[in-house]
């Protein structure tokens, strides 16, 4: 500051306007500190996935093979790395695959390959243990449970006809769930639905449009309406997860072909201001907001092998700017 201000008028003018070209150029001033990246597991050489926070923000659920077939585990969000929690299950299935957690923080649904061959969702205690018990029937497959505010479960299924459908159902304690909805109709593949904080929206990926793009349905008080489009543009969209104060979404963008590069990217909920999040990974994926916004779990392979991480200092103000306008034309 000192040799800044012994300066010359013009010097110093010249220096502020390369400093402002330069914050033009990345994007805009942020609203927040500098984003910063964690890494949050790190034993049995990768294979977590499906990160899920709890609703307090205390714990981070997912899954992982740190035993030999991927389970369901809970880790305090401030434990060390090199720890691993605990398991939700003892001694049960072989693939416990991904987790939602209801909003009275009582409750986990977990997607489990049983003995008939087919993935079916399963309720136990969000701290673990009994009773275990199993929610959906039938030789249909069921995958990507999100818990809304109102205490709804939404999944995709085959249940409904061709292809994977977007469906949501009501908890009935020990018995299997009833009050079965269809969200989307049969004919494409609609996966991994999220829920607006209202619980009146849900956002999934789905081949409808061409190529794997975001959707969203609204409910209209009886029914859930036709899907409009949310993004469009290059590359492959999907794992959805809308942003506590409904803002905005994060989800995953995979450029096309085998082995193809994956990132976290955010855009508002409208559909707009699409922006990279992530660049430290070939393999940056399934993200999922901390109930305060602030924090963003995801799976990387940045340290060598897929493991969980967090994004810290996550800012989502209802312009944000925090990331600028990378790519947004080509990516959106």
């Amino acid at each position: 500051m000192y040799a800044l201000g012994r300066m010359g008028a013009r010097a110093r003018y010249a220096i502020v306007v390369a400093a402002c070209a330069l914050v033009a150029l990345l994007g805009g001033p942020r609203s927040a500190r500098a984003l910063t990246f964690e890494q949050f597991t790190s034993l049995n050489m990768g294979g977590d996935d499906a990160p899920c926070w709890s609703q307090d923000g205390g714990y981070v659920y997912y899954s992982s093979r740190v035993d030999g077939f991927p389970h369901i585990w809970r880790k305090a969000a401030d434990a060390p790395m090199n720890t691993s929690g605990t398991r939700l299950t003892t001694g049960f299935a072989p693939d416990e695959l991904a987790v939602g957690i209801s909003h009275d923080g009582n409750w986990a649904v977990m997607v489990i390959y049983d003995s008939l061959s087919s993935h079916h969702l399963w309720r136990c205690p969000s701290a673990g243990g009994a009773p275990l018990t199993k929610m959906t029937f039938g030789p249909f497959e069921y995958l990507d449970p999100e818990w809304s505010v109102g205490g709804k479960v939404a999944f995709c299924t085959t249940r409904g006809g061709a292809g994977y459908q977007i469906w949501t159902l009501s908890p009935n304690g020990t018995f299997p769930a009833n009050e079965l909805t269809a969200v989307t109709g049969p004919g494409f593949n609609d996966f991994h639905p999220s829920f607006s904080p209202d619980g009146n929206r849900i956002v999934f990926s789905s081949n409808r449009g061409g190529g794997q793009q975001l959707f969203v349905s609204t409910w209209n008080g009886s029914a859930w309406g036709a899907p409009a489009q949310l993004t469009n543009g290059s590359g492959d969209k999907s794992n959805p997860c809308w942003s506590p104060n409904g803002l905005h979404i994060a989800y995953q963008l995979s450029t096309s072909g085998h082995g193809a590069d994956t990132a976290v990217w955010i855009i508002e909920s409208d559909g707009s201001n699409a922006r990279l999040a992530t660049s430290g990974g070939a393999y940056d994926a399934r993200p999922c907001w901390s109930p305060d916004g602030n924090s963003l779990a995801f799976v990387s392979d940045r340290s060598g092998a897929n493991y969980i991480w967090l994004m810290q200092d996550v800012a989502t103000p209802a312009a944000s700017e925090s990331w600028g306008r990378i790519k947004d034309r080509y990516r959106r």
